[in-house]
């Protein structure tokens, strides 16, 4: 008779129109990023900024391996939406891991 009211969830949609307009990469010939907005060229060619302690040549270079997908589940979005997927998230308990532990505490070790 007198519960709270649950609070509906906001719908969070996908993000939509996206664009990806600068893309970056550092040429180690001149030392200097190629590709940059002229707005962030100018604050890395300020006389302002500090030199490096160390020489970024002499770092070792790290390879780089391809990256992998990693998709969990089988669940879609609904129209675009993933307030379903949330849902299901939430209907988990962390009560369901304990019964992987070999031995748990007992609950007189447990209230001490």
């Amino acid at each position: 008779m007198f519960r709270k009211k649950k609070k509906k969830r906001p719908e969070i949609s996908a993000p939509q129109n996206f664009q990806h307009r600068v893309h970056t990469s550092f040429d180690p010939k001149e030392g200097k990023f190629v590709g940059l907005p002229p707005q962030w060229q100018n604050i890395l060619d300020t006389l302002r900024r500090p030199k490096p302690v160390v020489d970024p040549s002499r770092i070792t270079r790290v390879q780089l391996q391809p990256m992998k997908t990693v998709v969990r589940g089988s669940a879609m979005p609904v129209d675009g939406y993933i307030s379903g997927l949330l849902n299901d998230i939430q209907k988990l308990s962390v009560i369901s891991s304990n019964t992987l532990r070999g031995r748990s505490p007992t609950s007189r070790r447990r209230a001490q």
